[in-house]
């Protein structure tokens, strides 16, 4: 029984060797599936930060160009209050002139009729 045993026991062993075995690969290959994930986790984390950057490099740009548009904007609608300014006082100007024309026609009558009577007594006196 002396050799039988040590045959079991050869047999156990070899068998705990398999199933160590056994451990140590399915050990390595969960090591190897772990570290293709962080690494994939890491390349991915890497995209996601550069397509981060390019986005705020994009969204930079657009602020850039919104208060650039919002200067032309204040700038353009300075100008055209401005112009309005100029366009009401020369307004105001040819409404206050235009005020007078009728003053400056009938002092063209009243000035050809005093010319027109004078020019008659003239006539009248010179007659015989």
């Amino acid at each position: 029984m002396d050799g039988s045993r040590s045959v079991d026991e050869r047999m156990a062993a070899a068998e705990l060797n398999r199933t160590l075995m056994d451990a140590w690969k399915l050990q390595a290959e969960t090591m190897k599936l772990r570290a293709e994930a962080e690494w994939k986790l890491a390349l991915d984390a890497m995209k996601v930060r550069a397509e981060s950057s390019k986005l705020n490099a994009e969204a930079a740009k657009l602020d850039e160009e919104a208060q650039t548009l919002r200067a032309r904007k204040a700038a353009i609608e300075a100008q055209t209050a401005a112009r309005t300014a100029r366009f009401e006082a020369e307004a105001a100007k040819i409404q206050a002139e235009t005020r007078y024309y009728p003053l400056i026609g009938l002092g063209a009558i009243v000035v050809t009729a005093i010319s027109a009577i004078a020019a008659l007594v003239v006539a009248l006196i010179k007659m015989p």
